[in-house]
């Protein structure tokens, strides 16, 4: 994001570009790591989500958390914090296992499986978050668990309030 500052003619750069951030990069700022890295496996779907169009739901038990979004009126997001069998590849079978085992409360059965993936997500703060006229925000100065999709909505809030503050 680049922002001009009227009546001054300075511009600024706010780089909420994301956990690989070009703008981190040409700060010469480190992340440092505040919690070891967790995985989750995370399975877009289509089903029938009569009467869950409207709720996302949270589950935290045995240690971790499962989340589900709705999407659309038949496409749902699941994800599912895991600690082993991160070099499987995500089928409708591994979505519905993990339904089995970790949502038996969601009632919806998954038809297709549109996409999933097993990723890791560190969570990391910068040791500063900008300098000048070059200014970090949302994954590229903190990262988190992808449950709530906190990092990338923090992102757009923390990108909005610091261009007006400029």
């Amino acid at each position: 994001i680049m922002v001009a500052a009227r009546n001054i003619g300075w511009y600024y750069v706010i780089g909420a570009d994301g956990y690989f951030s070009v703008c981190r990069g040409v700060l010469g700022v480190q992340q440092a790591q505040v919690r070891p890295p967790q995985a989750f496996a995370v399975c877009e779907f289509n089903a029938d989500l009569t009467g869950w169009e409207r709720e996302a739901c949270l589950d935290y038990s045995a240690g971790s958390v499962s989340a589900f979004w709705p999407l659309a009126a038949n496409l749902g997001r699941f994800t599912f914090q895991i600690s082993h069998g991160l070099d499987e590849t995500v089928s409708l079978d591994t979505l519905h296992r993990l339904l089995r085992q970790r949502a038996p409360w969601f009632t919806p059965k998954p038809e297709q499986l549109c996409w999933g993936a097993i990723a890791p997500f560190e969570q990391s703060l910068v040791q500063r978050f900008g300098h000048g006229r070059i200014w970090l925000a949302g994954d590229a100065a903190h990262s988190t668990s992808p449950i709530g999709f906190q990092s990338m909505n923090r992102g757009f809030c923390e990108a909005e309030q610091l261009s007006s503050a400029i």
